[in-house]
């Protein structure tokens, strides 16, 4: 059971200070679940393959707030020779809505938006953000295939390659002020009456909630490599990850925005990113390099020249070097270099 409880200090809830004016926030819900597990080894040692093993779960949930849900997955792992793994799996997974989304009392800043009924010109607005009772739980299905290559002839190494589709349903969300106000200026009427307009049609509130109003999915391949391997006295592990994003775009009421690259309001993948690392470890010492990239993107695939002087934000590389001293009487000691590019 949760049942948390906040109550704000005695300005906030007038409206009177431009950020925050937290409302008093307090609710609750319980949840009751039971899962069970299998796994199965379907053949062994056989003509057509080394090994195949098929595994399952099955989990149900009741929530007090939105009731039952039932979630499942099902895999196969299939070893086809020495060295070459073959392996999928679907499944159904939810999100309930948290805290915040069903209980938040609200709170309202002070904000501009370009109003592209009024010549596109930039208002200051009040911004009213609350949370929504009624949401029901996000499912989402999931699957994956991939290959694993282990080969015996060199011991330490593995390469896999994983591709994945996730499509989200009822994705909870809540519009940033921009796209409320574009969407309604679109056409999309069930919009406009979240936008409250005086009498001489100037914008004076946006009235923002979280909704399961939008169908959101994902597609890309994972490349994980890694080997291992003695050197001297110690060893060496060499390790590498990649991310090819395909696909993530949100798919809000027929509005498709392309998540690709949109690393500010829409916090989506840029198309490539990688971490790589590079250890030695022996029973005195350790030196290890990790290397995170980032490729490039924009803050807003939906600004124009009239929002932002320079929408692009370049790739970037983060290096980090350390090294660990052990055995200081019963001590250790590190040291580390922090950079990027």
């Amino acid at each position: 059971m949760q049942n948390p409880a906040y109550v704000p200090g005695g300005t906030q809830p007038a409206n009177i200070i431009a950020v925050g004016n937290y409302k008093p926030s307090s609710g609750g819900y319980d949840v009751k679940e039971g899962f069970a597990e299998v796994a199965v080894p379907i053949f062994k040692d056989s003509p057509i393959g080394r090994s195949l093993n098929f595994n399952a779960a099955i989990r149900a949930t009741d929530y007090s707030t939105s009731g039952w849900v039932t979630t499942w997955k099902a895999g196969l792992v299939y070893d086809v020779i020495d060295g070459i793994k073959l392996r999928g799996t679907f499944s159904r997974d939810i999100r309930a809505p948290n805290l915040n989304e069903y209980f938040l009392g609200g709170q309202s800043t002070s904000q501009q938006v370009r109003d592209p009924a009024n010549n596109n010109v930039n208002v200051q607005v009040l911004r009213i953000q609350s949370s929504n009772t009624g949401l029901q739980p996000e499912r989402s299905d999931t699957r994956t295939f991939g290959i694993v290559f282990q080969p015996d002839y060199m011991r330490g190494l593995s390469l896999s390659l994983d591709y994945y589709r996730i499509k989200i349903d009822g994705s909870i969300g809540t519009l940033t002020n921009q796209q409320l106000v574009d969407r309604c200026y679109a056409g999309n009427t069930a919009l406009c009456g979240f936008i409250i307009r005086d009498s001489a049609n100037q914008i004076q509130q946006l009235i923002i909630k979280p909704v399961n109003f939008r169908q959101e999915v994902m597609e890309g391949v994972d490349f994980e490599g890694s080997y291992r391997f003695c050197l001297g006295n110690g060893q060496v592990t060499l390790r590498g990850l990649w991310n090819y994003t395909g696909k993530h775009y949100i798919n809000g009421n027929g509005l498709i925005d392309d998540l690709i690259g949109e690393v500010g309001q829409g916090n989506g993948p840029t198309r490539w990113r990688g971490f790589h690392s590079a250890n030695f470890d022996n029973e005195h010492f350790g030196l290890s390099l990790r290397h995170r990239y980032i490729g490039a993107g924009v803050i807003d695939a939906a600004y124009t020249s009239a929002d932002i002087a320079n929408n692009n934000v370049p790739a970037v590389s983060y290096f980090d070097a350390s090294a660990t001293t052990y055995d200081l009487v019963d001590r250790f000691f590190r040291v580390g270099l922090r950079f990027d590019m």
